[in-house]
């Protein structure tokens, strides 16, 4: 499933030296004009730059053409090339071209690789920061600027395009049968999966994932930060034997009594919503075209599970101005970036992923245009509110928009998915997993 789940996954170190400059150092450079006119205007002739992506399929490939001939159309002196990756080896090609001090001018991709892009000093920050002021850091959902602020540099380590949003989906007719609340709090949560909860007949009151990976970290910790329970206190050491997150387990592992049993990642959990062995499941936008496919669309609820706040998980397809390129080519990558941002631009992206992909513009998502999409229509009635979940968007590791240097690492390693899981599927205790995992995260952060 394409970009589903994978935003809080690390990725590995790219190879090659941090901070290569390649072709050109950071420019900072003139923001281009928000009317996108002649390219000659500023000075901008026969510059030739290569968008890499990781959407190799030939519909998309045709769409986003067709993106690239009208902006070229309104440019005549910059060519866009397109260089489509196949995604499991998107990654790798990346830090090849790292290495070789070859970067694109425009990269895409989740909101991890532009930490590690980040990380390795190949992102124009000042130039991706241009584009934001251009667009507006206000026009987007409110919290989505301080995902993207550079740990190490002054800027942004990407602008989003589009993004995706993880939540409890849930069947609006079956609540309204037994008469119960929207599953937004964690007592209104809990009252539904007893409520629906009948195995003997394969129905489960809820779907979640238990798994030892990613899926399980970025369900979980929806729970633990809507009870306030940060990875990590104020002074940056790891805090996962804290009150807060000790109650965010203990519910979590309440909830998993009214669940399938066993370890349970992204295809269970689908499949178990589209199936209807269960009316409510923890999962990401990207299964409302299944949904709709079921003719479910007219009876499909969202909400953000809230104790003490609400916290919704997600991320989103950003785009990267790349350091190891000229100032013309810096330019043009401005242009286009912000092209991509137009209302009506951008409405076209959406379109080629509709439902699993969002509007991060709070502008787009009133738009008519957008909710002119057979898949898009059929949410009608939420089209409008899933966006807003960006405004709740949290991330374990994120306090006071500075993310924790040990996140990637903890991400990879599965840490926190491997003790969910060992607390539910593997019945061991609590207090005693909590306690090796304290001291694991205590020897990531240490080490680092």
């Amino acid at each position: 499933m394409k970009r589903t789940m994978i935003w809080i996954m690390a990725v590995a170190m790219a190879a090659g030296l941090a901070g290569c400059s390649g072709k050109g150092e950071q420019q900072a450079g003139t923001v281009a004009q928000a009317d996108n006119g002649a390219a000659d205007r500023e000075g901008i002739q026969d510059v030739e730059i290569i968008l890499m992506h990781d959407e190799a399929e030939e519909d998309r490939i045709e769409a986003r053409q067709k993106m690239i001939d009208a902006f070229e159309a309104e440019n005549p002196g910059i060519r866009v090339i397109q260089q489509p990756v196949a995604e499991d080896g998107f990654e790798t090609k990346v830090k090849t071209l790292i290495s070789a001090g070859d970067l694109p001018a425009l990269v895409t991709g989740s909101n991890t690789l532009m930490q590690m892009l980040d990380e390795e000093g190949v992102s124009n920050t000042l130039a991706n920061q241009e584009v934001f002021e251009q667009i507006g850091a206000d026009a987007f959902y409110d919290s989505i600027p301080d995902f993207l602020k550079s740990q190490n540099s002054e800027g942004y380590i990407s602008v989003p395009v589009t993004g995706w949003i993880s939540g409890i989906w849930y069947r609006t007719d079956k609540f309204e049968e037994k008469g119960l609340e929207p599953p937004t709090t964690w007592d209104n949560i809990l009252a539904a999966a007893k409520a629906f909860h009948d195995p003997a007949n394969k129905k489960y009151g809820i779907m979640m994932a238990t798994e030892e990976g990613a899926f399980t970290q970025q369900t979980f910790q929806q729970f633990a930060l809507s009870n306030q329970a940060q990875l990590f206190d104020s002074e940056g050491q790891p805090a996962f034997d804290s009150p807060q997150m000790k109650e965010a387990l203990e519910f979590y592992k309440e909830l998993y009594q009214y669940s399938l049993p066993g370890s349970n990642g992204t295809t269970q959990v689908r499949d178990a919503m589209v199936g209807e062995n269960t009316y409510m499941c923890i999962y990401s936008t990207y299964i409302l075209p299944a949904l709709y496919k079921q003719g479910m669309a007219e009876n499909i609820g969202f909400a953000i599970p809230e104790k003490k706040v609400a916290a919704a998980a997600g991320g989103f397809t950003n785009y990267t101005i790349s350091n190891m390129i000229t100032p013309e080519e810096t330019e043009a990558a401005k242009k286009f970036l912000a092209y991509m941002l137009q209302d009506d631009v951008n409405i076209q992206m959406l379109h080629m992923s509709p439902g699993g992909a969002n509007p991060v513009l709070k502008s787009v998502a009133d738009k008519p245009e957008y909710l002119d999409n057979e898949v898009v229509k059929g949410y009608e009635e939420i089209a409008k509110e899933i966006p807003q979940g960006f405004n709740h968007m949290q991330q374990f590791g994120l306090q006071d928009g500075r993310l924790h240097p040990s996140i990637g690492t903890i991400s990879q390693t599965f840490v926190i998915g491997r003790a969910v899981n060992r607390i539910l599927v593997q019945d061991e205790d609590m207090e005693t997993v909590v306690e090796a995992t304290q001291k694991e995260l205590m020897e990531i952060v240490n080490n680092q």
